[in-house]
């Protein structure tokens, strides 16, 4: 095979894995240069190409992205941000089901009987 039908060949089965958004967009990129993809089959590819959580959660934005460089901005804004809130919830306390444990008795009644009351 020549280069150019190994490149094609290379971005039609590259896949992200668990790598984050931003190293599979660089990667993408480069085999889609070689390849000499652009326009919508570039896209195309590129959708493909995604775990299927992030693919769904991309196909979901209104309005959806367009082109191929919003897709690259979209899915690394979006991997990013599941990233921090996966941070958070661990943080929280909220992993597997679990949700952090009120504060003992006396310690931060007084925020949360502040708290309480601004929501009234």
């Amino acid at each position: 095979m020549d280069k150019r039908t190994t490149q094609s060949l290379k971005i039609r089965t590259i896949q992200q894995g668990d790598r984050s958004a931003d190293k599979h967009v660089q990667e993408f990129e480069k085999a889609a240069l070689e390849a000499g993809y652009e326009g919508y089959p570039l896209v195309v590819e590129f959708k493909c190409s995604l775990n299927s959580g992030l693919r769904r959660r991309l196909m979901e934005l209104r309005p959806m992205p367009v082109t191929i460089q919003q897709w690259y901005d979209k899915a690394i804004t979006m991997d990013h941000q599941w990233k921090v809130a996966r941070t958070e919830e661990s943080f929280y306390g909220k992993v597997n089901g679990t949700v952090r444990k009120p504060p003992q008795h006396g310690q931060g009644q007084e925020q949360a009987l502040s708290l309480q009351q601004g929501y009234q």
